[in-house]
């Protein structure tokens, strides 16, 4: 994981909404955008949302991948918990 993408991506305040919104399931994106515009805002462009779950899944936060199940692209967290060694700037996972 790369600090300056991770920062970046935990910067945004819908960012961290999507995460919360996930948890410990698999989403589409779609799913991803009716949730958060039936809890938090529904002036959020589905475009929009696809971009903040694009940058978690480039930041290393979120993992992409085909359900056959449901037949779509899905995402999910990597995992439930980063830390941050502030000296060396590396990250940790878990």
């Amino acid at each position: 994981m790369n600090l300056s993408l991770v920062a970046s991506a935990l910067r945004s305040k819908d960012r961290m909404r999507i995460l919360q919104l996930i948890g410990s399931e698999q989403l589409s994106s779609i799913d991803v955008y009716r949730r958060y515009s039936s809890k938090y805002s529904k002036e959020k462009h589905r475009e929009s949302i696809y971009r903040d779950l694009e940058m978690l899944v480039a930041a290393g936060i979120l993992e992409k991948k085909y359900s056959v199940e449901k037949k779509q692209i899905t995402y999910s967290l990597k995992a439930k918990e980063i830390s941050i060694e502030l000296p060396s700037g590396k990250i940790v996972a878990k």
